[in-house]
């Protein structure tokens, strides 16, 4: 006879752990299910051989387990084959369940639910976060700090604490009578700045005790800090430490309540810290899932990438802003790249009482207000290691909150990292003041800065000279003092109109730090006054988007290089993906004689086809969008058929021109008007047009998208999410097409329009003129060849947002109109598996800059490359890049996650 056992006496007291115990060798208690909360488990139990079978322990908290279980009763597969042996305490407090012999799913599910339900009620509770306390940074230079702090911003100094030893410990910048700045002196040399930020919670010990149970590290009781708080630390995913203070009675910040904060005082308030975060999901888990953090804000500085992430705390104002990166900066690169945020009612009377005061003759950084992302008005300040305390209004200029971007976290890319100078490499240094170049002010260009700044342990010391060309054209060029005799522009994302004056951008810090100097320009207009495509209301605008502005920033750039080194950079180049890649085709094609080597990833090339094809799949789905819901089934039927076809089933789509694959063939179809495993009629329809050639008044303008991004990425992310699909509103891909036939692809501008009101046959001739001004479809590069350029252009073939194939066609447009030639200085890159501009499920990371720099300077012509795919910093897999049209192909043996094991060979389609 069946019997089960439910011993409740050992439930005593809120369970922080539960033992999970299984017969099952595959760890498959519930199969489905596990696999979802496996990155909640925390391996505390071991594996024993028992006669005839295996006994696998696991700790997990009681949430987790029970979210299991109601997940797979919602699913009725409670697994017959998974036997669980028992669930016990483990940590502070439990339960024990047990089976001897066998029992049926039901009745097994039934006392699941029992002993679960129990623990599930105990659980502990968040206490509230009402804030954020202080930030902590190292300072190289104390005294420096304190004078910046104290005499410059008017903060006052409660108190400090001393060493054993009578040195200083750490002291206490007073921003009001719950928030502080807390200055350590620096511990060792070329360090992150950042030593911790201080949330701070009503309940010390409930919080210890919480995050114990949500699986986090956390010390064995809150001790009480020095200052009589008490407070305990924690790891964030990024490595960040993280203090849970809360104030006691009897703690020095009560006792100090009211004192050290006079009317001299810039700000009353530190609205938010900035941390780096390498990690979106990782870090969203961790703050918003764990601690509660509710987002208020997404910001992107190009709308292509998301730039920042917004997290208020959950019990009160301050938050927390995540500066994303697409890999996170090691320690000694970090330092000047966090900050924090003080609130001020008037920009402009603040800014007016930093300069009357006496301490300004010291700060010797450029101080000019501006208008952020988020159409707040700012000012961004330095201390003296270069950490930056940015002055904020807290209303935007209209007193209209600014929408949340919709781009896309930023992905792992490579381009100055992956390049290392030559040994012995001759440096030039510098013939003339920075402070001087602003004499270079005349007719062709302004210059409006010119700041020379020290070394810090993020950056070399360089000078930075930012300008204007008319009529709006803004530039910022960075001339390091040690100069390698190149010169390196940076492309733009989106429709550009980003900000110039942060010398920490892509192409500004590492450029400097590998010796060149850096260039980049908002391409003529101001994203935060004029978003998207409504710049191009101004027709001059609107040819500094398409070319003007990276021609004239580059000549500009080459000259106050050539004054401030005595020289002119011995070799130019320019490298860019997206925007950025049709920035540099562009300047092939239009200006020959700018760049000795161009880097061009992922080039929107058919700037027009590009947007008419995003337009034709919004207009295919009319008032009902394709279910973001049913890309993982599309995903999977897409790999089935499409994965193997190359001779390896290994997760990448070699080529996804061979695959074939056709929706009304290859989609099961729904029987009646929906379903979660089908697709219906109009949803295969939709997907026809995506896959298939777009048509205009009876002649193909654009080919159809490939297969492959629908997989998704390391995040867990389709590729088509957000640009393809959304269930937040438009999706990428229809606001970049609305605002080009808005602004940019009719004479008559209508700001109103709506994609739906584009008639694609019946405008197919007014294209034309747009055509010609935004197109980088030339295909003869003569003048380029023969001035020696190279030009290295590389596409993902599971790019969402541009498609691929126009990279194929248009190389292949060149070689037939230049011939077999065109090889020696153009070259073509396909990446499996990579989404756009780098991410998805390929190999991403391969040594671009490295290759062009060695075809211009050393005539090595690229051919195989290496490519990495890395996750969470770890190189998993690596595969050789070939030079279209070959391909790598298996050699048949070998470790098929191993380069080595791979030929490249010539194939055609």
């Amino acid at each position: 006879m069946m019997r089960v056992v439910l011993d409740a006496s050992v439930i005593v007291k809120p369970a922080s752990k539960l033992n999970v115990t299984t017969d099952d060798p595959d760890d498959n208690i519930f199969p489905e299910c596990a696999q979802t909360a496996k990155a909640h488990y925390l391996v505390t139990g071991y594996i024993r051989h028992f006669p005839s079978q295996w006994k696998y322990t696991k700790c997990v908290t009681p949430a987790t387990f029970f979210g299991i279980w109601q997940a797979e009763q919602s699913s009725n597969s409670c697994p017959p084959r998974s036997i669980l042996r028992s669930v016990t305490r483990c940590g502070n407090g439990g339960l024990f369940w047990s089976t001897v012999g066998g029992m049926t799913t039901a009745v097994r599910c039934c006392f699941v639910w029992m002993a679960l339900a129990c623990a599930w009620a105990q659980e502990a509770k968040r206490p509230p976060i009402t804030g954020v306390a202080h930030v902590a940074l190292f300072a190289k230079d104390v005294e420096a700090s304190r004078r910046f702090y104290k005499d410059f911003l008017g903060y006052g100094e409660p108190f400090e604490l001393k060493n054993a030893n009578g040195s200083l410990a750490l002291t206490f910048i007073k921003i009001n009578d719950r928030q502080y700045v807390e200055l350590f002196p620096e511990s060792a040399a070329n360090t992150d700045r950042l030593n911790h930020i201080s949330i701070e919670t009503t309940d010390a010990e409930a919080m210890r005790k919480y995050l114990a149970a949500k699986g986090v590290a956390v010390p064995a009781s809150v001790p009480k800090g020095r200052i009589g708080n008490s407070n305990f630390n924690v790891k964030d995913p990024d490595g960040h430490t993280v203090e849970i203070v809360q104030c006691q009675p009897a703690g020095w910040s009560v006792r100090e309540k009211g004192k050290f904060m006079g009317l001299e005082r810039i700000s009353a308030k530190m609205i938010h810290t900035g941390i780096l975060v390498g990690g979106t999901e990782a870090a969203m888990k961790f703050y918003r899932d764990t601690l509660g953090f509710v987002e208020t804000w997404r910001g992107s500085r190009d709308n292509v990438t998301l730039s920042w992430i917004n997290l208020r705390v959950p019990d009160g104002a301050d938050y927390v802003e995540f500066m994303l990166y697409s890999q996170l900066p090691e320690p000694a690169r970090r330092g000047t790249q966090h900050h924090i945020c003080l609130e001020v009612p008037d920009m402009d009377r603040a800014l007016a009482v930093l300069m009357g005061r006496r301490e300004k003759a010291g700060y010797t950084q450029p101080m000019e207000i501006r208008t952020g992302t988020n159409r707040k008005r700012q000012l961004n300040l330095y201390d003296p290691d270069g950490t930056r305390v940015e002055l904020m209004e807290p209303d935007t200029v209209d007193r209209v909150p600014t929408p949340s971007s919709k781009a896309p976290p930023p992905q792992v890319q490579a381009a100055v990292r992956d390049w290392q100078p030559p040994a012995g490499e001759v440096r030039q240094k510098p013939m003339a003041g920075c402070s001087g170049l602003r004499r270079l002010t005349g007719i062709a260009f302004t210059v409006i800065t010119a700041v020379e700044y020290a070394a810090t342990a993020s950056a070399p010391a360089y000078c930075r000279v930012t300008g204007q060309v008319q009529p709006e054209i803004r530039f910022e060029v960075n001339l390091p003092l040690d100069w390698n005799r190149r010169l390196l522009m940076s492309g733009n994302g989106g429709y550009a109109g980003n900000e110039v004056d942060n010398p920490q951008r892509p192409g500004g810090l590492a450029a400097m730090q590998a010796g060149f100097v850096s260039a980049r320009t908002n391409t003529g207009h101001d994203a935060a006054r004029e978003p998207l495509g409504s710049f191009a209301l101004n027709s001059q605008k609107l040819f500094d988007y398409a070319f003007r502005a990276v021609h004239v920033t580059a000549e500009t750039a080459k000259q106050i290089a050539a004054a401030y080194y005595g020289r002119a950079p011995e070799r130019s180049y320019f490298v860019g993906c997206s925007t950025g890649g049709w920035q540099a085709l562009m300047a092939a094609q239009r200006f020959p004689a700018d760049f000795d080597g161009i880097l061009a990833g992922a080039p929107v090339l058919d700037f027009t086809g590009t947007m008419a094809k995003h337009a034709s799949w919004v207009q295919s789905q009319g008032n009902a969008a394709f279910p973001a819901s049913k890309v993982k089934l599309l995903a999977s039927r897409v790999y089935a058929q499409c994965d193997a076809k190359d001779g390896l089933a290994d997760g990448l789509i070699t080529d996804p021109r061979k695959c074939g694959f056709q929706p009304a063939r290859d989609l099961p179809l729904c029987a009646g008007d929906s379903g979660a495993d089908c697709f219906t009629g109009g949803e295969i329809k939709n997907l026809e047009t995506m896959y298939g050639d777009l048509h205009m008044a009876g002649r193909r303008v654009f080919p159809g998208w490939p297969v492959g991004a629908e997989i998704a990425g390391e995040n867990g992310q389709s590729g088509w999410n957000r640009w393809l699909v959304s269930e937040q509103g438009p999706t990428i891909g229809q606001v970049f097409s609305e605002t080009f036939f808005r602004y940019l692809a009719f004479p008559k501008k209508d700001a109103a329009l709506q994609l739906q009101q584009v008639d694609l046959d019946r405008d197919a001739a007014s294209l034309d003129w747009i055509r010609k001004v935004l197109d980088a479809t030339d295909t003869d590069l003569t003048a380029y060849k023969a001035r020696g350029g190279k030009l290295l252009m590389w596409f993902g073939w599971a790019d969402q947002a541009l498609n691929p194939i126009m990279g194929v066609e248009y190389y292949e447009s060149v070689v037939k109109r230049m011939g077999p030639g065109t090889r020696e200085f153009f070259r073509l890159y396909m990446l499996p598996g990579v989404f756009h501009c780098g991410g998805g499920v390929g190999c991403d990371n391969f040594p671009r800059l490295d290759a062009l720099i060695n075809w211009v300077e050393q005539g090595k012509t690229p051919g195989r490359l290496v490519a990495a795919r890395l996750e969470k910093g770890t190189v998993v897999r690596t595969r050789p890049l070939c030079p279209h049209p070959e391909v790598a192909r298996y050699s048949g043996q070998g470790n098929k996650d191993d380069a080595g094991s791979f030929s490249c060979v010539a194939e055609r389609p």
